[in-house]
């Protein structure tokens, strides 16, 4: 039996409404990794349209450490929504 991490993977488009504009230029990759007992959320968000990493970034805090694999995921998820919104509004050329 495998215990690998699930991975959720999202185009922008899918956790947004239909009615933001550029949504579907970013992949956000959501899942956890184990540390001491509890679980730390990763992340990677790529804008598609220049193939550009917004998330991780040098100096990047780790997300949680979070009592459950499942906390830890949201979390993750949450952040990369709130990273492709600012990136909406204020995109970094």
């Amino acid at each position: 039996m495998s215990h690998r991490p699930k991975r959720a993977i999202l185009r922008w488009s899918e956790a947004t409404s239909e009615n933001e504009k550029g949504g579907d230029d970013y992949a956000v990759y959501a899942s956890y990794r184990p540390s001491l007992g509890r679980f730390i959320g990763t992340l990677k968000v790529i804008r598609q349209a220049d193939a550009r990493l917004l998330y991780p970034f040098s100096g990047a805090e780790d997300i949680g450490p979070y009592a459950s694999k499942d906390a830890a995921k949201e979390a993750a998820v949450k952040l990369g929504e709130d990273i492709v919104r600012g990136d909406l509004l204020n995109p970094e050329l």
